[in-house]
């Protein structure tokens, strides 16, 4: 699993029966200063997603209802997410996410 998807890709040519997943987010630009602001308007759109052969993405818990998300489970993917910070923010995921990552709090 990475934000890369340049890795994610030499997984599938060298290790294709490895699950791939991809790490994404809305990726606003001035989260990403050292990407060009077009890339991460692309890459806001989960493009590589099917290139990729991914097995399921892990998005950004603050941007759960981003049209591409929907889209990639519209599709019967399963979605995670990251970082979830309390059992109220949990709750609100899941309705989502089929698994969350989560710190600061048990779960």
């Amino acid at each position: 699993m990475s934000f890369n998807p340049h890795a994610m890709d030499h997984f599938k040519q060298h290790a294709p029966d490895v699950s791939r997943g991809l790490t994404t987010c809305g990726f606003a630009a001035n989260d990403w200063p050292e990407v060009a602001q077009g890339r991460c308007a692309e890459l806001a759109d989960i493009p590589d997603f099917e290139r990729l052969d991914a097995s399921f993405i892990s998005h950004d818990v603050n941007d759960l209802e981003n049209v591409a998300v929907m889209r990639i489970q519209d599709l019967g993917y399963p979605i995670l997410c990251w970082t979830v910070k309390s059992a109220d923010q949990e709750k609100q995921a899941r309705k989502i996410c089929d698994n969350v990552t989560f710190e600061g709090y048990l779960a």
